[in-house]
This record gives C-alpha cells, sequence and structure tokens, in this order.
C-alpha cells in the first residue's frame, strides 16, 4: 500500500457485498517505513516476504492460526545494512533466494537468502525500477534498468551472461516468451534472444513527438501465443498485435 499498513484479504465467496479482512500488519509502528514494493509468497504459499522503503526485509509465516483482522505476528524483521538505496521492485524467490533491484545511488540487483543475510549483487548504471523475472531451468534472471540497458545474469555466479544496450529509458520488466525476451521502451519493443542477447528485430510502437504516451506494457495471450504491445497516452489504448510473428 501507499500507507504504513500490510493487508491481506480473504477471497470473495460470492455471497457478501463487502470484502473480508483476515489480517494486517501496521508497518509504520515497528518499523517507520513505507511499503514501495509488493510482497512475495514462497512456493508453499506460507511464508510471505516484504522489503519496506527503508530497507527492512519482514517474513510472515501465514501457516500460523490468526484472529480475522487482528495484527499477524512477525517470523522475522532484520534491518538489510548493506543496501544503500530503496527497493521499489516485487522480490521473486527461486530456492529460498530473493532477488531484486535498488534505486540510486545504490544500483544493484540482489540476490540474498530468505533469512536477510547477502549471496551476491550486480552493479548497474543506474537505478532498477520494474521487477526481474526469471528463467529457472537456465538459472538466468533478466531485469532492464534506467542505465538503458537489459540484463541476463546467472544466479548461481552473479556473472552476466550477455547486456544489451537500447539507448532508450527503461522501467517496464521483462517478459519472456519461448526463448524471446520481449522488453518495450517509450517508443520500441525490442525482441532479443535469451540465450545470446542478439536482437531478433524491433517494432515501433510509440511516437516520440507525444511526451504523454509514455506508459507500455506488453501481454502475452497464453491461447492463441500472440504477443501484444500496449501504448496509454491521451486516455487511449493503441496496440500492435501479432508481435512474435
Amino acid at each position: 500500500t501507499s500507507s504504513y499498513d500490510l493487508y491481506h484479504f480473504r477471497n470473495h465467496d460470492g455471497n457478501s457485498t463487502k470484502v473480508k479482512c483476515e489480517w494486517d500488519h501496521y508497518i509504520k509502528g515497528t518499523l517507520l517505513g513505507d511499503i514501495f514494493s509488493p510482497p512475495v509468497l514462497d512456493n508453499s504459499e506460507t511464508m510471505l516476504y516484504l522489503i519496506t522503503s527503508n530497507n527492512y526485509l519482514i517474513v510472515y509465516n501465514l501457516d500460523k492460526e490468526t484472529i480475522p483482522c487482528y495484527s499477524l505476528e512477525t517470523y522475522l524483521v532484520k534491518k538489510i545494512k548493506y543496501i544503500n538505496g530503496n527497493v521499489y521492485t516485487r522480490p521473486i524467490i527461486n530456492k529460498n533466494i530473493l532477488y531484486f533491484g535498488t534505486s540510486y545511488p545504490d544500483n544493484s540487483l540482489y540476490a540474498i537468502n530468505v533469512d536477510g543475510s547477502l549471496i551476491c549483487k550486480f552493479h548497474t548504471g543506474d537505478s532498477i525500477l520494474a521487477s526481474p523475472v526469471l528463467n529457472e531451468d537456465k538459472n538466468v534472471i533478466y531485469f532492464t534498468c534506467k542505465d538503458t540497458n537489459i540484463y541476463a545474469v546467472n544466479t548461481i555466479s552473479g556473472i552476466p551472461l550477455w547486456i544489451y544496450s537500447t539507448n532508450e529509458y527503461i522501467v517496464t520488466s521483462p517478459v519472456i516468451n519461448n526463448n524471446t525476451i520481449i522488453v518495450t521502451s517509450k517508443d520500441n519493443a525490442y525482441f532479443i534472444d535469451d540465450d545470446t542477447g542478439k536482437i531478433k528485430m524491433i517494432i515501433g510502437i510509440g511516437n516520440s513527438n507525444k511526451p504523454d504516451d509514455e506508459l507500455f506494457c506488453v501481454v502475452r495471450n497464453p491461447y492463441d501465443k500472440i504477443v501484444s504491445a500496449y501504448k496509454y497516452g491521451n486516455g487511449k489504448k493503441s496496440s500492435k498485435e501479432g508481435l512474435n510473428n
């Protein structure tokens, strides 16, 4: 949330007009920190991980029974002292490792254990504002950065496999489609080979003469496997369909 609270709501049962609160946690009362990035569940869906604006890692055990709409007890609260920037990206978790990016002046992609201890970090040229994506089969994490680059980093060694420079400001998360990484900037959709980092094609989807047309996203339809790039400007939506054909 943009306030100091973390809430969990029950799934709507269709029989009530009200959303039912399961539990909440008042962050400010404990840590004096905002929540800029969404929390993430582990694979068992029993442990919830959250990083606050002042870089506290908070872990909740969701297996523990709670009284509805009462504060949930924390399993772990730990200050991540080695971070020198804010976390705006949603962390991703794999094999008890959390991955996330930080803003200026830290400008790094982190891999940390779920207890908050550092595994490794990869330094970039500017803030990382969009959440990374992970290819578990290849042990590679892909992410974008304000330094205009798209990165592919090995999750085991922390060594970059490739870096592709777009020369454009990028604040969107990559999309993995088969063996292709798709990233949108203000004006273009980039299609990159996920192994080599070589560009497959670039499709213009924007208009650099319209500064208000700056928000893009890429959506993959799992049924017909068509990738669409959407642009919002002046309250209107436009798209390019079939970008992977």
